[in-house]
C-alpha cells in the first residue's frame, strides 16, 4: 500500500465547522433570484460541486448508467468538472497504480451502493420507516429515488448556511419531493441537541430508521466516536445504518511513525458500533465484489481508504433509552 501522506492530510481536512444554530426552512421549494442562486453556487462546498459533476458524467452515459441523476449536471455549476479533473491527479496518493478516473468510478460506485440499500429496505411492504440523511448537502436522492415514496419521511440534516442553499438551488430544479422532506439544522457531534432538532421537526425516535451518513466521518477527526453516539442515540431497534468512512488501517501500517496513524480503522468504529447496540456488521471495500459493479479497474487492488459499513441496531443503550423518553415527554 503506498501513500502521500501531503495529500492524504489535505483530503482529510474538516470542510465543515459543526454548530448548533436556528433551524432552517423545511421546505425545498423556493423563488429565488439569479443572485441568490448565485450565492448559494458559491456557498456550495467544492467537493459537493465535484461529485455533482461526476454523477452528471454517469447519467449522459444513457441506458448503460448505474445511477441517473437528471438534476447533477445542473448543480455541478461550472466549478465541478475543474475540480474533478484536479482531484484525478491524486490517484497515487490513495493507493493507486494507475487510474486518474478512480475518484470518478468511485462516485457512481458509492451512489449505487446507497441507492440499491435504501431500495432493499424501503420497499411497499416496510411499513413506518424514516429516513435520516446527516451531511445531507445536495443530495437529490429524494427527488430522483423512486423508494423515498415508500418513507413516512426524509430528514436532511446539515449546517444552517448549506440548507438554505440547498433551498435556493432546489428550487431552480422545478422537482417535487417523492416524500415529505424536512431540512433540519443541527449539531452532529451533540447526540441532545441532534436529537431535539430532529423531533422538533417530526422525527419519531420509536419508529426505525435508515441513517446514512455519506462522505462525513473522515472529515471529522477525533471526533468520529462521538458522531457515532449521536446517531446511535437516535435510532431505535430495527434502525439500518449506512456508513461510509475511509479504514486507515493500511495507511497506519505503512507509516506508523506518522500521526496519520491515528486515523480512524474498522476495528475502532465495529467497537464504538457494538457498544452502542448495533450488530450484522457488513463491510464492503472500494474493488470487492460487492462496491465494483464492473466498472472497477482489473489491475488495481481493492481499496479501504473508501469503504462501507452496514449494521442493524439490535439492542438500546439504557442511557439512550432514558434520553428518548425524555424528549418524547416534552
Amino acid at each position: 500500500f503506498r501513500s502521500s501522506i501531503d495529500s492524504v492530510e489535505r483530503f482529510l481536512q474538516p470542510t465543515l465547522v459543526l454548530t448548533h444554530l436556528p433551524m432552517a426552512e423545511r421546505h425545498l421549494q423556493a423563488d429565488a433570484t439569479e443572485a441568490e442562486v448565485e450565492e448559494a453556487m458559491n456557498f456550495t462546498s467544492d467537493s459537493a460541486l465535484m461529485i455533482a459533476h461526476e454523477r452528471a458524467l454517469e447519467t449522459e452515459r444513457g441506458e448503460d448508467a448505474l445511477v441517473k441523476d437528471p438534476y447533477a449536471r445542473q448543480l455541478a455549476g461550472q466549478k465541478g468538472p475543474t475540480l474533478s479533473e484536479q482531484f484525478s491527479a491524486s490517484f497515487s496518493h490513495f493507493g493507486f497504480k494507475d487510474w486518474p478516473e478512480f475518484h470518478q468510478t468511485w462516485t457512481v460506485v458509492r451512489s449505487k451502493f446507497i441507492d440499491d440499500t435504501i431500495n432493499s429496505l424501503a420497499t411497499e411492504d416496510c411499513g413506518c420507516l424514516q429516513l435520516v440523511n446527516l451531511g445531507a448537502g445536495m443530495d437529490t436522492r429524494v427527488l430522483r429515488l423512486q423508494s423515498y415514496r415508500n418513507l413516512d419521511a426524509s430528514y436532511e440534516v446539515d449546517l444552517e448556511n448549506i440548507n438554505k442553499a440547498k433551498t435556493v438551488l432546489f428550487s431552480t430544479l422545478k422537482a417535487e419531493p417523492l416524500c415529505e422532506v424536512h431540512l433540519v439544522t443541527a449539531d452532529l457531534l451533540e447526540s441532545t441537541g441532534l436529537a431535539t432538532s430532529l423531533a422538533a421537526e417530526g422525527f419519531d425516535h420509536f419508529t426505525p430508521s435508515i441513517l446514512l451518513a455519506e462522505g462525513l466521518i473522515q472529515y471529522l477527526r477525533g471526533e468520529e466516536e462521538r458522531l457515532i453516539s449521536s446517531i446511535s442515540a437516535i435510532a431505535s431497534v430495527g434502525s439500518t445504518l449506512i456508513l461510509q468512512y475511509l479504514d486507515a488501517t493500511d495507511i497506519a501500517k505503512a507509516n506508523p511513525d506518522s500521526h496519520l496513524s491515528g486515523l480512524l480503522k474498522r476495528r475502532h468504529l465495529e467497537r464504538w458500533l457494538e457498544k452502542a447496540g448495533w450488530s450484522e456488521f457488513e463491510n464492503q471495500v472500494y474493488g470487492d465484489e460487492v462496491l465494483n459493479y464492473g466498472r472497477f479497474k482489473a489491475d488495481e487492488s481493492p481499496n479501504p481508504c473508501f469503504s462501507f459499513m452496514v449494521c442493524k441496531k439490535i439492542m438500546d443503550d439504557p442511557a439512550y433509552v432514558r434520553e428518548r423518553t425524555s424528549l418524547s415527554m416534552c
